[in-house]
């Protein structure tokens, strides 16, 4: 079921996650797994540097798609030091389908934490 249907659901369950030391590897942020039966409506996605000192950090997050495709949300975006950034706002919102997700990578280690806030659909 890699598409459910979304019109007569039983549950929508908001949830907030959080990923802490998004770093310089790919760090998967939010997944939609295959069989889930569910759809994943992405309404905030909130990105704050909090490297040490002073320093500036970018950061890319991608869908990562069954194919292993990936497509850019944002690429290389700037957080200055003691900073935040939205990546994405509930007026952008975006559903991940089964199989789907979203990874992150940094320029430092260690240097952003994320936020994501979303609806579990089923």
């Amino acid at each position: 079921m890699a598409n459910p249907n979304i019109v007569n659901v039983a549950n929508i369950y908001g949830i907030t996650s959080t990923t802490s030391s998004v770093g310089t590897d790919l760090v998967g942020i939010l997944t939609n797994t295959s069989g889930s039966g569910k759809v994943l409506k992405v309404n905030t996605i909130i990105a704050a540097n909090v490297s040490a000192g002073s320093s500036a950090v970018s950061i890319s997050f991608t869908l990562v798609e069954p194919t292993n495709q990936f497509t850019h949300l944002v690429k290389n975006i700037y957080i200055p030091a003691y900073s935040s950034q939205i990546i994405s706002a509930k007026d952008t919102s975006f559903y991940l389908q089964e199989n789907v997700g979203i990874c992150a990578q940094g320029t430092l280690t260690d240097g952003v934490d994320v936020i994501v806030s979303y609806e579990e659909i089923s």
